[in-house]
């Protein structure tokens, strides 16, 4: 391990909190989202979005607190540590995107509201959305051929 028990324990503490909040809030985020039809807002369409990209993060934390206690071997294998890295930085960022998005549809909608009812609609935020997916994973491929598996 990379640090002593007594930084390691209170940390996983931590990070096992911030786990079961995160993927919880996220998790109830889309469900509520996706199940309420009145809730399908164009804000909400990206703060589902984000809640995914989020939740992905949040899944990969416990990768995170096995690196942590046990940074070598890597016993996941190379696929396991390329495709962790590429969900990682596509989604962090996705949630980046998703933010600027949200911050951009709202400056409209404050400084042109009845401009910004004709112009911001669900299907365009649809595809925004879509977009920036596709841009953030793309933008993380190099991660798939510049990481990899350290061995002794």
């Amino acid at each position: 391990s990379l640090f002593p028990t007594s930084t390691l324990i209170p940390v996983t503490v931590i990070c096992i909190l911030i786990f079961i909040i995160g993927v919880t809030g996220n998790t109830m985020t889309i469900l509520i989202i996706q199940h309420f039809k009145d809730m399908k807002t164009t804000t909400n369409l990206y703060l589902s979005s984000m809640a995914v990209s989020d939740l992905v993060i949040f899944l990969c934390l416990p990768f995170d607190l096995y690196r942590l206690w046990k940074y070598v071997p890597w016993l996941f294998g190379e696929p396991v540590c390329r495709f962790y890295h590429y969900i990682f930085e596509g989604c962090t960022s996705a949630t980046i995107l998703h933010i600027t998005a949200l911050s951009i549809e709202r400056y409209l909608a404050i400084s042109f509201p009845l401009r910004s009812k004709v112009v911001v609609t669900r299907r365009r935020v649809q595809y925004i959305i879509l977009a920036l997916w596709a841009f953030a994973l793309v933008s993380a491929a190099p991660t798939l051929f510049l990481v990899g598996v350290e061995y002794d």
